[in-house]
């Protein structure tokens, strides 16, 4: 092969890398006209997050989505709690319409922005934490962090330290290989987002919103930016985790533990693994209670939204009831 021919060959890659990154931005510049942010973005030191507030008093119910899912993942769940009382959803750094951080996404660091966001939108204390997958990490990191404004909390088949160990114990070479595919998937994500690949293979974010939020959450999930999650807060989901467990207990706050119900994905051994963990984690409070969802998998709040309703109404008034 000819170094002229390299030369070419090079050319030609740059080129059409250089228009599909244009086709990309042109197509994400349309896209956020047509899709402002519900909410309004507030800057939280050095950087904007998205907060969308909606109904009144109190407890105000804090929406804590999961690894790299932006606030619409709530739009079953929120505006039904709405309805009782004040909500919070929002988008961490670099995820949905917020601005990404340059800092490091470490568990402290991510939940003193929130607080900082909460004061800042005038979503008041106390509060009721609702943490949906590795969300639940932050939601105990903020509930020791500031113990005195959380009244109560539902864990949404939630994160839990430890889970990597069981379920590697559980099935060590399918869970390595998994493993091991989907690293180097979610390493070139950012790039693929970036040059329009996942926009024209229509592989980007999903999950299973109305149909009339479907355009929205493609073109979420369409972003250049939308994967860079990868590098910000997978790369520090082990010190989340860390962090929340050193959290410890919560005395006899109201606490429900949601759990997903087995789904083909998991073998019965996975499962087992994971639903103890899941009971596990109602050792965090002495007024705690664990329900399995009998329709839905990982996403209840998107699969099995009024189970997620009504356990939070359930801590909701508990709560009201202690104050």
């Amino acid at each position: 092969m000819s170094l002229q021919y390299v030369r070419k060959l090079l050319a030609m890659t740059l080129a059409i890398a250089g228009c599909a990154a244009l086709w990309q931005a042109l197509c994400e510049r349309r896209e956020r006209k047509r899709f402002p942010p519900p909410g309004s973005l507030v800057d939280v030191g050095g950087h904007r997050l998205h907060a969308h507030i909606a109904g009144t008093g109190s407890p105000t119910v804090i929406f804590e989505s999961g690894l790299g899912c932006p606030s619409l993942d709530w739009c079953l769940v929120q505006p039904e709690v709405a309805k009782f009382t004040a909500t919070c959803s929002y988008d961490r750094a670099g995820i949905g319409w917020s601005q990404a951080a340059a800092s490091p996404r470490l568990s402290h660091r991510v939940v003193g922005e929130t607080h900082t966001l909460l004061r800042a939108t005038g979503a008041a204390p106390p509060y009721v934490l609702v943490g949906h997958s590795a969300g639940g990490l932050l939601a105990r990191v903020f509930a020791e962090r500031f113990r005195d404004e959380v009244v109560g909390m539902v864990l949404v088949d939630a994160s839990c330290e430890g889970q990597d160990a069981v379920l590697e114990a559980t099935q060590p070479l399918r869970r390595r290989v998994q493993a091991e595919v989907g690293a180097l998937r979610l390493r070139a994500s950012p790039l693929l987002a970036r040059l329009g690949v996942l926009r024209a293979i229509n592989g980007g974010w999903t999950s299973p919103v109305p149909p009339s939020l479907v355009a929205q959450a493609r073109a979420l999930g369409m972003r250049g930016t939308a994967y860079d999650w990868v590098y910000g807060e997978m790369r520090q989901l082990p010190e989340w985790a860390v962090a929340a467990s050193r959290a410890g207990t919560f005395g006899d706050m109201p606490l429900i533990v949601l759990t997903a119900s087995r789904t083909p994905d998991l073998t019965d051994e996975v499962y087992a693994g994971w639903h103890r963990l899941q009971r596990d984690l109602t050792r965090l409070s002495s007024n705690a209670s664990h329900i399995v969802a009998a329709r839905a998998g990982h996403l209840i709040h998107l699969e099995e939204p009024e189970l997620v309703t009504k356990s939070v109404k359930q801590v909701v008034d508990e709560a009201r009831a202690r104050q």
